[in-house]
């Protein structure tokens, strides 16, 4: 069989059976990230007021209620820390009927923290973090949100977290991550779930993540219903359990959530924890696509291509992929690129199947990577060129990609392109073996 043909053969393969294998590794997990390191965080005030500065029932605010004099009395003179943190603050924004002054500002949440007020550490390190009264200091600015974070602020516990993530010791963010989280903070949730599962600075725990998703679930967070969704189908510190997977996308998919959307068609079309129907997977996939999820238009193109839950129309499913592909979609881009060298929906172009495969092999997709390889030494798009096509064969087999397993078996044997070597065609042969493939297994028995 030769190349040319193994790529047509692939290209058909994969769109046919995207449906039945391997579509939950098309989608990332947990995509809702915790709010960056902001530029304008704010100053954070006294809870409590040992000197008269709390608020009236009135509702007032603390410089309408306390006068600047009693404050810079209590301040300089008394060296009442919550009086230096108010005043501070005020100079800070401006307000209560004061310049804005950040180097007052500094200096008297400086002076605030030496007496013992967790907030002003916290508003100290941000005038070192941003330079505002002080020399910018963004590591000093750290230590200072590291010990108002260790003193319970939990300002300064998203602002420590964050930066220490931002500098990959993950060791040291994760505890104020789940003293967040803890607390009730959602995006800290999802934070402490992902270091949790995924072992970052501290043991992984599919067990405990399992306990903080199944909290953020019951409180109504779609996006902790599609991850314990996503837990339950992978058996990741709970038994697998389709009827339970299925009832938390369910429910996220009501919620909006585009992904919970798109697994639900999934359920719906595999006939995983509900019974199979491809017109109401089709009826998912498609709003979950007009909310411009690219994963779900990749479905949408599979289902206008075969016709699954609703008429076939190639170019339909070529203008879903496409629509996926201006996302950057990975399997969108190599969808594309079958359309292309098929003649499916478009008008058959070589060159432009080569290019959207170059574009998802870019982004690591092995299929793709196969399918440039095989194009590349057939010349399908240009003159042959097997070194250019090396590569791409070595980086799907990688992946486990049998198909490339099998070629780079095939050229060790016959030593095309390389050097002859039987040791190194056996070991790719038995990879694609492994993998599955039937005519690997055909030439290791007559082979060796």
């Amino acid at each position: 069989m030769s190349s040319y043909r193994s790529l047509g053969i692939l290209s058909l393969f994969l769109v046919l059976t995207a449906f039945e294998a391997g579509a939950w590794d098309w989608w990332p997990f947990g995509k809702q990230k915790l709010a960056p390191l902001p530029d304008e965080p704010t100053v954070v005030e006294a809870e409590g007021a040992k000197t008269g500065l709390q608020p009236s029932k009135e509702k007032k605010k603390k410089e309408d209620t306390v006068s600047i004099e009693r404050l810079e009395m209590l301040a300089y003179k008394k060296q009442n820390p919550d009086a230096q943190l108010a005043l501070g603050r005020m100079y800070y924004e401006g307000v209560g009927g004061v310049e804005q002054d950040f180097e007052k500002a500094a200096q008297l949440f400086f002076d605030a923290a030496k007496g013992g007020s967790d907030r002003a550490v916290y508003n100290y390190g941000l005038c070192l973090t941003l330079g505002r009264g002080v020399a910018k200091d963004e590591e000093k600015g750290l230590d200072w949100f590291i010990r108002a974070a260790e003193m319970g602020v939990a300002q300064a516990q998203t602002q420590a977290a964050l930066a220490l993530e931002a500098r990959k010791d993950y060791k040291r963010a994760f505890p104020f991550f789940r003293a967040m989280a803890d607390a009730g903070d959602m995006g800290a949730i999802h934070k402490t779930v992902t270091y949790l599962q995924q072992g970052l600075g501290v043991t992984a725990d599919p067990v405990l993540a399992v306990q903080y998703l199944e909290a953020g679930a019951r409180r109504g967070d779609p996006r902790c219903q599609v991850r314990l969704a996503d837990c339950y189908e992978q058996g990741l510190g709970v038994p697998t359990n389709y009827e339970e997977m299925f009832s938390w996308l369910y429910r996220a998919a009501h919620s909006d959530d585009p992904e919970a959307q798109a697994k639900v068609g999934c359920c719906f079309l595999r006939g995983q924890g509900i019974a199979r129907n491809t017109a109401t997977a089709f009826k998912w996939f498609e709003r979950s696509a007009n909310s411009g999820y690219a994963p779900a238009q990749v479905y949408m193109g599979n289902c206008y291509q075969i016709g699954a839950g609703v008429g076939q129309d190639l170019e339909k499913s070529v203008g879903w992929y496409r629509l996926a592909s201006e996302q950057e979609d990975a399997i969108g881009e190599f969808s594309l690129g079958v359309a292309y060298e098929q003649g499916r929906g478009v008008p058959r172009d070589p060159q432009e199947a080569l290019r959207w495969f170059q574009r998802s092999a870019d982004q690591g997709y092995a299929p793709a990577q196969y399918n440039l390889g095989v194009m590349l030494e057939e010349g399908m798009a240009g003159s042959p060129d097997l070194a250019k096509a090396l590569p791409w064969y070595r980086a799907a087999a990688k992946q486990g990609s049998a198909e490339a397993n099998l070629t780079l078996g095939r050229l060790y044997l016959k030593g095309n392109g390389v050097t002859m070597d039987r040791d190194q065609a056996k070991h790719f042969l038995t990879l694609a073996a492994e993998a599955g493939s039937d005519e690997a297994k055909d030439l290791l028995k007559a082979q060796f």
